[in-house]
């Protein structure tokens, strides 16, 4: 943890989301295995959640899978389950024990390996945790936008004063983060950024580091938000 860069700044940004972008272009980049490669970004997920919480963030939404990266070819997608998996039930349960934090998936559950969906259910909880008062950890898995809206309004009948709260993320996003170069957000929540702030990294997820993620926080305050005013 870094409590020492906890500051007035940090307070101020409830929702974070993380686009782990760049990860199989890393390998590449350094004759690293796929799997290893994945199983880094993993680790790196969990250290800026950790700095993320520490610094006084609300909730914590992190892209793990889409829907269309289901269809990836066989190899690339196992190494991708394998290194999730192994985050679900080796790293996420220690953040929950250290941070009191509560884990949520948003995604559909059908469209996911089982072993995977195993443990997920496993690690979340029930719901969207839109009242739930501890540190809450969005994990994006089989997501699909369109999927997300359509369920939600069905949920709720005609009322679109209730869809954000009935949402699979129901909070709306003050800033995102994303690695890997590409300048998008690949339907990355698209209702919860209405006015998010966007932070396009040059470098790949693998090198991000827990200080970079509070530097953001602290850039974030540079911005001027004007919400469509």
């Amino acid at each position: 943890m870094l409590p020492e860069q906890k500051n007035s700044a940090q307070k101020k940004v409830k929702h974070v989301g993380i686009i782990p972008d760049g990860n199989r272009r890393w390998a590449r980049q350094n004759n690293m295995d796929l799997e290893e490669a994945y199983w880094l970004a993993m680790q790196k997920i969990t250290a800026c959640a950790e700095a993320l919480f520490s610094a006084g963030v609300q909730s914590l939404s992190v892209y793990l899978l889409s829907k269309d990266n289901i269809l990836r070819g066989r190899d690339d997608l196992q190494a991708v389950l394998i290194a999730e998996t192994r985050m679900l039930r080796e790293l996420i349960p220690a953040l929950k024990q250290e941070l009191g934090v509560r884990a949520y998936h948003a995604g559909n559950p059908a469209s996911l390996d089982a072993d995977f969906r195993a443990a997920l259910d496993a690690v979340c909880e029930t719901g969207n945790g839109k009242n739930d008062p501890f540190p809450r950890l969005y994990l994006l898995a089989g997501y699909d936008a369109y999927e997300e809206v359509t369920d939600a309004r069905a949920a709720i009948g005609p009322d679109p004063e209730q869809l954000l709260g009935s949402l699979s993320v129901p909070v709306s996003l003050d800033l995102v983060i994303r690695s890997g170069r590409d300048q998008r957000f690949s339907g990355f929540l698209p209702l919860q950024c209405k006015y998010a702030e966007f932070f396009f990294e040059p470098y790949f997820f693998p090198d991000i580091t827990p200080a970079r993620t509070l530097e953001i926080l602290d850039e974030f305050q540079n911005r001027s938000r004007r919400f469509g005013k």
